[in-house]
């Protein structure tokens, strides 16, 4: 993995940093999905594959009482300890769910694979949870998420979307908080380079917001 992922990361000692259930360290000492990121757009795209690769090294797959939640393809979930389930529905058909420990999952909640939970967070009723998400832990997540990475300790707690996004560390957004992730005309995004002072273009048509550590928005805040 890259040596910076600016402006995530600030907090802790870099490779305490966690992305779902596993610090940088842990993954470089465990050969957890080690490849090589170089940049924050490729870690985006890399989501799948780091689940993927969690979940293969993960072992005791089911460690909680499953009642109350309907499963699709139960071979492709881990689910930890003490993990609370409510009318919720699980479905790993196009990817494996991995929900770390002391995670609640609250009435009609929906997951699609591939998707993981970091330790003690929780999933407010009725979110969405769709392919390629990861959430850090001790988050708190509602509405609709897809293709995006939260770190550790950060809050989406009311309705609204996001994608293709990033989100640090001890972040909040406000209620209806949105990211747009795809332009009107369906064109390649533009980022500003530093290094050359001025946009390039990056070869992806759908990208959504990088808040940094401690970010927070107002209520119905638009990221467009």
């Amino acid at each position: 993995m890259t040596k910076s992922f600016y402006p995530f990361g600030q907090i802790d000692p870099f490779l305490d940093l966690k992305i779902g259930l596993y610090s940088l360290k842990d993954r470089s000492e465990k050969l957890i999905f080690s490849s090589d990121i170089h940049s924050n757009l490729e870690l985006l795209e890399n989501l799948g594959n780091i689940i993927l690769s969690d979940f293969k090294y993960l072992t005791h797959k089911i460690q909680s009482k499953l009642e109350n939640v309907t499963l699709y393809n139960l071979s492709n979930c881990y689910i930890g300890e003490n993990v609370i389930l409510r009318n919720c529905v699980l479905n790993a058909e196009k990817g494996p769910i991995i929900i770390g420990d002391n995670v609640e999952i609250q009435d009609y909640a929906v997951i699609h694979g591939p998707c993981e939970i970091g330790l003690g967070s929780k999933i407010a009723p009725h979110t969405f949870l769709r392919q390629n998400t990861i959430i850090g832990e001790n988050c708190f997540i509602a509405g609709e998420v897809k293709n995006t990475l939260f770190f550790s300790h950060s809050n989406k707690g009311h309705y609204g979307y996001l994608g293709d996004s990033i989100i640090g560390q001890f972040c909040n957004l406000g209620a209806g908080t949105t990211s747009s992730n795809l332009k009107n005309n369906f064109s390649y995004i533009s980022q500003f380079s530093i290094e050359i002072n001025d946009f390039k273009k990056l070869e992806v048509n759908k990208l959504g917001v990088f808040l940094g550590d401690f970010s927070m928005t107002a209520v119905n805040t638009v990221f467009e």
